[in-house]
């Protein structure tokens, strides 16, 4: 009897350690000179902090629009508040939207005019502690940066 509960616990605790995937299908720039394909993004594997750069439409490598902005989020995890510090050298317009796990959106910005170099928080205090993705989109252009986050 007692082998039998320890191999049932094995087997519960391989269950749990394995957890649920989370796939997503998206357009990614495969690396090793292969062109682009729908493929599946396992989002469930992703470190705190990962950066994904995901292409919203399927183009040639040679028509990607260019990317000259960059941005970092801090602190990470956060209580409350979760800065954004864009890297840009000119004025650029983004949408910046937060989702959890599970893909339903939590939190959403209307378009936002952002100046070389500046600085935003997001009042996030509403949302309960989990993971988070962010998820900022450039105006205009065909690809968007998403980093998970997670919130105490």
């Amino acid at each position: 009897m007692k082998r039998k509960i320890m191999f049932l616990l094995f087997v519960f605790s391989v269950f749990i350690l394995n957890g649920q995937e989370i796939k997503l299908n998206s357009a990614v720039v495969a690396s090793a000179g292969s062109n682009p394909e729908l493929s599946t993004v396992n989002i469930s594997k992703w470190r705190l902090g990962e950066v994904h750069l995901i292409v919203l439409q399927r183009d040639e490598l040679n028509e990607l629009p260019e990317i000259n902005w960059n941005v970092n989020l801090y602190p990470n995890p956060f209580r409350q508040f979760l800065n954004l510090d864009f890297q840009t050298d000119e004025i650029l317009e983004f949408t910046i939207q937060v989702t959890d796990i599970a893909g339903k959106k939590q939190w959403s910005s209307e378009e936002k005019t952002i100046l070389p170099n500046q600085e935003i928080s997001l009042d996030l205090d509403n949302l309960a502690p989990a993971t988070y993705f962010v998820t900022i989109t450039q105006k205009n252009k065909k690809v968007q940066r998403v980093i998970k986050v997670q919130k105490h």
